[in-house]
């Protein structure tokens, strides 16, 4: 089961590392790690280990009037519950910290752009680790909108 499970994290590593190299490829002259403007979106989905006893962090850019939806659920681990919150990129709380085995969360046009900060908290389980699936997605609404229109 553990081999399963590395090779799993490792694939799930190496297409999140493609994604990236092909964002770069595809936009090398004008790529850097907060500039989105010439994109309708994002959208990840990541399958972590988070240890008994520890809280992992993650960070996306989010550009201003964009949406943000993040799902989080524990897929296996303990009592099947971890801590998820979401930070703005002043550090304050839009989505304080609840321990479930899975929550969403999702806001129309986000008002603050920058850096939202994703944790998943799993220090109140001192033995148990737990497998967590994390999907984000962000995109201008309008900007969707304009991109359908030309196709249709």
């Amino acid at each position: 089961m553990a081999v399963f499970l590395s090779r799993r994290l490792t694939y799930v590593w190496v297409v999140s590392l493609l994604h990236v190299f092909l964002i770069r490829e595809t936009h090398s002259e004008s790529y850097s790690s907060d500039n989105f403007e010439d994109k309708l979106g994002i959208a990840y989905e990541f399958k972590i280990h988070i240890d008994a006893g520890k809280e992992d962090c993650f960070y996306q850019y989010i550009q201003p009037s964009s949406s943000l939806y993040v799902a989080f659920q524990v897929m296996r681990g303990g009592d099947s519950q971890a801590g998820f919150a979401i930070r703005d990129p002043m550090g304050q709380f839009v989505m304080p910290y609840q321990w479930k085995a899975h929550a969403e969360y999702d806001e129309a046009a986000v008002q603050t752009p920058g850096y939202y900060s994703l944790c998943i908290d799993n220090t109140v389980s001192r033995f148990a680790s737990k497998l967590v699936s994390l999907y984000v997605a962000s995109f201008k609404r309008d900007e969707w909108e304009k991109y359908i229109q030309e196709l249709t």
